[in-house]
């Protein structure tokens, strides 16, 4: 390793040889370098880290803070080898269980990092395989890199689970030595594949939330006034849980007719209420008027029957983004469209950023697509990108391609997947139907490969982490399209250019290699090329099917089977 620095953030070296001033008793940071914490036997000096669980960055945006140091590997960890790091480490035995122990660890980077407004740096990969308190000892990590790095981070990380923050003001102390990164060729160790930091989207743990049954008059829709404290109950609990998403369903007697229009009403006034008096939105729930078709008693006569008479609300484990989007659906579909409009102002809101220009390509909203509000809501996705990518402009250009490429292909299934489908209720639905017509799939290959090559004009291959993964992807998908092989021979080099920072997949560059070389009649390497025949795979000819999973394998690609 190179010489260590400190990434904005408060971190000592202890000098075991060194001797406090008789002025220096009384010094107020007394737990820095403690007499107590013998160094280790190889060296003099050790590095202590911290973790404050009570604090916040400078733009006060993340809880919690540590202390970080980084180093230069002494040489750069390429795609294809193996490695190894260790390193000694003291860890007191906390005052408080806050769990900031399991989040010490390591990352790597393929470049030197800046740690900007002192926030916590995050990952989710290499943690401490085990916990000692109040002993030095030794931790190691076995790992094989598919892209190429050379800078390591140590210190505490933020994860989806933690460490805990907000409690009460502790300094949390802990001490490293004897860092080793080493090349390891035992091929019997197992190895974590890794290329660079990517933690997932944060957690969501829903905990179990209490339903509710409210009984009715026959034949009437009015909210009897025993069941309001519970209703009341019931919107403190969603207040609590706002990200959590319900169905409720309206049920009748056999008595009368229009059962589902009751049923309907049914379930409409107790989201008024719901919405009214405790501003639950009603887009958190999916409606299910029933009638009279799931009574509780069949033939039911009397006490029996007014248990038939119900609204149920029973927490559902759909997301809420896809509830929100069904509902506005059903609004459009009503020819609702002002209130259509403000479902969907809510729902982007609550999705993701991927989700957005699906919806923009979804062939149900066309009437929607010609009220004057629709550039605002387009204007406003723009904007989300701003706020995403390093190259907005460039990052919404070839999402938006991205979606026309895929109209043929796998869009429908992306639009689809935008909602919640009950085939129960949603089979004969118009609402549910994705079809893409002739006049909108009708753009050629070889039209969005002309395309795609004045859009990127001098930027060679993007970055990932510029415009997204699923936009960068773009060139890629665009240009399997494509039997040119002076195209795929110009782009092949500067695709591993980019897979080798992790700016790209390395399927990506296995994929396009392959393919150049069954253009050419040639022996593919990765095995990536092959037909399906009565659902079984027939592989084009290969360099060597016994050492195809060892090529894979060094760029972190699963094995395959090969018949």
């Amino acid at each position: 390793m190179e010489d260590w620095d400190n990434l904005n953030s408060i971190t000592f070296i202890c000098d075991c040889q060194y001797s406090k001033s008789s002025s220096e008793k009384d010094y107020r940071y007394a737990s820095i370098c403690p007499d107590e914490i013998n160094v280790t036997d190889n060296d003099c000096t050790i590095m202590q880290l911290r973790y404050l669980s009570n604090c916040v960055d400078d733009n006060h945006e993340t809880m919690g803070c540590a202390s970080y140091v980084g180093a230069n590997t002494t040489q750069e960890l390429t795609v294809g080898k193996k490695y190894s790091l260790s390193f000694s480490i003291y860890i007191p035995q906390p005052s408080a269980n806050i769990g900031f122990a399991e989040h010490i660890g390591f990352m790597l980077y393929p470049d030197k990092i800046r740690r900007p407004a002192r926030a916590m740096l995050q990952q989710e990969t290499f943690y401490l395989p085990q916990i000692i308190y109040d002993s030095w000892y030794t931790v190691e990590w076995n790992f094989q890199p598919t892209c190429n790095l050379s800078y390591l981070v140590l210190g505490t990380f933020r994860g989806k689970k933690g460490p805990q923050v907000k409690t009460k003001f502790n300094e949390y102390n802990y001490f490293i030595d004897n860092v080793q990164l080493t090349e390891d060729k035992d091929e019997n160790e197992e190895f974590i594949i890794f290329c660079k930091n990517s933690m997932a989207e944060k957690e969501n743990v829903i905990p179990e939330i209490e339903g509710l049954t409210l009984y009715f008059e026959s034949s009437s829709s009015n909210i009897q006034q025993s069941s309001f404290p519970a209703l009341d109950s019931l919107a403190k609990r969603l207040k609590e849980n706002p990200f959590t998403a319900f169905l409720i369903s309206g049920h009748t007697d056999t008595n009368g007719n229009n059962h589902i229009q009751l049923s309907k009403n049914r379930i409409a006034v107790v989201l008024e209420y719901l919405e009214n008096t405790h501003n639950i939105p009603a887009v958190r729930f999916i409606r299910l008027p029933e009638g009279d078709t799931k009574p509780i008693y069949e033939g039911a006569k009397n006490k029996q029957m007014k248990l038939n008479r119900r609204v149920e609300i029973l927490q559902s484990d759909y997301e809420i983004s896809d509830v929100i989007y069904r509902n506005f659906l059903q609004a459009l579909f009503s020819e609702k469209s002002e209130k259509a409009l403000k479902i969907l102002n809510i729902w982007l809101y609550q999705c993701k950023l991927n989700d957005k220009m699906v919806m923009l390509h979804d062939p149900r909203l066309q009437n929607l697509k010609e009220n004057n509000a629709w550039n605002n809501i387009v204007n406003r996705i723009k904007a989300s990108y701003q706020k995403e990518y390093i190259k907005p402009n460039l990052a919404f250009t070839l999402d938006s391609l991205w979606a026309e490429d895929q109209k043929s292909r796998t869009l429908k299934y992306y639009v689809e997947n935008l909602s919640v489908y009950l085939a129960e209720y949603d089979k004969d639905a118009a609402s549910s139907e994705v079809v893409y017509s002739e006049s909108e799939i009708s753009d050629s290959d070889t039209g969005r490969i002309n395309l795609l090559l004045e859009i990127i004009g001098n930027e060679g291959w993007v970055n990932m982490s510029e415009v997204g993964e699923r936009a960068a992807s773009t060139l890629f998908l665009i240009l399997q399209h494509t039997s040119d092989l002076n195209l795929l021979n110009r782009y092949l080099p500067l695709l591993k250019e980019k897979c080798d920072i992790g700016e790209a997949k390395w399927i990506w560059y296995a994929t396009m290699y392959d393919r150049i070389k069954v253009l050419q009649d040639l022996p593919q390497k990765y095995g990536t090329q092959y037909t399906i025949k009565d659902g079984k795979k027939s592989f084009f000819p290969m360099e060597s099917k016994e050492n195809v999973n060892s090529v894979r394998e060094k760029i972190g690609l699963e094995k395959i089977k090969i018949d």
